[in-house]
């Protein structure tokens, strides 16, 4: 005690009920320290910075139900950078944070292996993208309000593909032998009766994705179509609505 004030290290019990076990400076939490109680959604516990009385710093915050946020906070809430955790399904989201919510640049991935990387605002996905699925396909485009808005790249990749259903090889050959008018051949050609299946090609390296380009509005597909290497370059550029929400800065021309 100091002055009749809580100062150096110490335990307080609120008359909430709430605990907080740590470093004290003039009546006030200031330092590390431990917060811990029950509020309306359940026991919760902070473990780390304090700078007069609130969660300030660098601190981990555990719920009830599981969940956890470890990183930067300020005025007791989450802000800065930090590592976000759902014990419910798995769901984990490393990046940016803003007054508790995701806001800024973050990657969230899932149990399934699916994952957003790209621009978040005010806990939705808001800005340019990346969205990779568990089956390997991938998108490259923007949102709005959580949900795809505007120009985007989306990637099929070929092990997605449906498989090629292919003629046994005595069919091919009965036609190849009608069609000469042969009752036998000595040989077939060897492309009918190779088994070893060549993956496509392109500049030497083998082709990993289909690309198509998508246009969406507020979550809804109105345009879809394969591009190819003579086509050209489609725009890319963000929706007015897209800028103006998400903070783009807009060019006049």
């Amino acid at each position: 005690m100091k002055d009749g004030k809580p100062h150096g290290k110490g335990v307080l019990t609120y008359p909430s009920q709430h605990v907080y076990d740590g470093e004290w400076f003039e009546g006030r939490s200031h330092g590390r320290g431990t917060f811990f109680g029950t509020n309306q959604l359940g026991a919760f516990r902070y473990d780390g910075t304090f700078l007069d009385d609130e969660m300030s710093g660098r601190g981990k915050f555990s719920w009830s139900n599981g969940d956890t946020f470890e990183g930067d906070w300020s005025h007791d809430m989450p802000n800065g950078s930090g590592i976000y955790k759902w014990k419910s399904n798995g769901a984990v989201y490393t990046g940016q944070m803003k007054d508790g919510k995701r806001h800024g640049k973050g990657t969230q991935t899932f149990s399934d292996g699916s994952k957003y990387d790209g621009e978040w605002r005010q806990d939705t996905k808001c800005g340019k993208g990346v969205e990779l699925f568990s089956n390997s396909n991938r998108y490259e485009g923007f949102w709005l309000r959580n949900v795809r808005h505007g120009p985007g790249l989306y990637q099929l990749h070929m092990s997605n593909l449906p498989p090629v259903k292919e003629e046994p090889q005595d069919t091919k050959l009965s036609k190849l032998l009608k069609r000469m008018s042969l009752k036998r051949v000595a040989s077939a050609p060897a492309e009918l009766t190779s088994t070893k299946k060549t993956p496509p090609i392109q500049s030497g390296k083998f082709i990993e994705y289909i690309p198509y380009y998508q246009y969406w509005e507020n979550g809804k597909r109105r345009e879809n179509k394969e591009l190819h290497a003579h086509d050209d370059p489609p725009s890319f550029e963000p929706p007015v609505e897209v800028a103006l929400e998400c903070g783009y800065s807009l060019e006049v021309k």
